[in-house]
């Protein structure tokens, strides 16, 4: 696999539109009905909005995009989780790799009211993609380190998306019983 491919408009604007706007919609009844189960934040971009395994992007991941994700390699692949994000004003995703569940990551741009590269280090060198909304970058996710510098716009919305090949499978669903279900078990 080359270190990072950008498919352009893997999405269609209809597509996107559809997926912000319920994306939105979630985030505005869960923090509203369950105060301090769901919050603006988590561990890795503050001032954002975070939401593991989103039921928009859980199917988005398992359809559309594992199917080019599939196609571009040329294996088959196993969904291992999603996430959804909409970062504000000032969010910095901090330089890191992803955890085993993540060998092949997806970054998928869904909205935004300007653009917020992301970054890679390729053997080395630093490497700036821009993305368009309904862009994807597929890239290994448990080798390449990646990054945003701090965004300056108001809002963007990014779906993420993971998968294992074959050698991985174990890890598929992220250890959960099926796709979908909010909740990663805890390891006894």
């Amino acid at each position: 696999m080359k270190d990072l491919i950008v498919v352009k408009k893997a999405l269609s604007k209809e597509t996107c539109v559809l997926l912000a706007r319920q994306f939105i919609m979630s985030s505005e009844i869960l923090c509203d009905k369950n105060p301090g189960l769901y919050y603006h934040g988590d561990d890795i971009v503050k001032k954002s909005f975070s939401w593991y395994a989103p039921l928009c992007f859980e199917s988005l991941a398992d359809t559309l995009i594992k199917d080019i994700v599939e196609e571009k390699l040329g294996e088959k692949l196993y969904t291992t989780y999603s996430y959804g994000r909409i970062s504000y004003n000032g969010s910095v995703l901090p330089k890191h790799i992803d955890r085993d569940e993540s060998e092949y990551a997806v970054s998928c741009l869904i909205d935004t009211d300007r653009n917020w590269p992301i970054y890679f280090n390729v053997n080395g060198k630093e490497k700036k993609l821009k993305q368009e909304i309904g862009d994807i970058v597929i890239y290994r996710g448990t080798k390449l380190e990646h990054w945003r510098n701090p965004f300056l716009g108001t809002e963007q919305i990014g779906a993420f998306m993971f998968y294992v090949s074959d050698k991985n499978k174990h890890l598929k669903n992220d250890g959960r019983p099926f796709l979908g279900h909010p909740v990663k078990p805890k390891k006894n």
